[in-house]
Order: C-alpha cells, then sequence, then structure tokens
C-alpha cells in the first residue's frame, strides 16, 4: 500500500511540475516573436547564389533543457528506486 500512495504521489508532483512549467499553445503564437513579413521585395542581388553558410543549425524551438534534464533525473530515481524494491522483495 505504501509503494501505490508513494508512485501515485510521484506521478501527482510530476503531472503539476510540468503543467506549471510549460507555457500553453495558442494559434495566434504560432510564429513566436518572428511574425513573417507581408511586405517582402526581391532581392538585388540576382547572381543566383545562395547565403554563405556558416555550419550551424538554427533554434527550432524544442524542449527546455530544464524538462529535459527534470525527465532524466525522475527516469533515474525511477529506476534506482525499481531496483532496490527488487532487491529487497528477492532477499
Amino acid at each position: 500500500m505504501k509503494k501505490l500512495l508513494a508512485g501515485s504521489g510521484v506521478a501527482v508532483v510530476t503531472a503539476l511540475s510540468t503543467l506549471t512549467l510549460t507555457p500553453a499553445a495558442h494559434a495566434a503564437d504560432g510564429y513566436g516573436d518572428d511574425q513573417p513579413k507581408t511586405d517582402v521585395l526581391p532581392s538585388s542581388d540576382v547572381s543566383g547564389s545562395a547565403a554563405p553558410s556558416t555550419g550551424v543549425l538554427p533554434s527550432t524551438g524544442g524542449p527546455e533543457t530544464g524538462l529535459l534534464l527534470g525527465g532524466a533525473a525522475l527516469l533515474a530515481v525511477g529506476g534506482t528506486a525499481l531496483v532496490v524494491a527488487r532487491r529487497r522483495q528477492s532477499a
């Protein structure tokens, strides 16, 4: 019974923390701060050459590093707890 309560508590805390850390997505926020320009004029450069590449990929707005580290920490703690509980059961 104690394991069930502990697991439920961890699940509730995890769910609440992820809900408060992640912002809500709205259709109006699709572009973030980079709103597309409506009055784009063609470039005067007609040589056909592409822009020089710097070798650095642009940010695509992936998950926050804090959330990824938090998930990894929860996974590590859960795995450790599972191994310890199974060792205690078999001993």
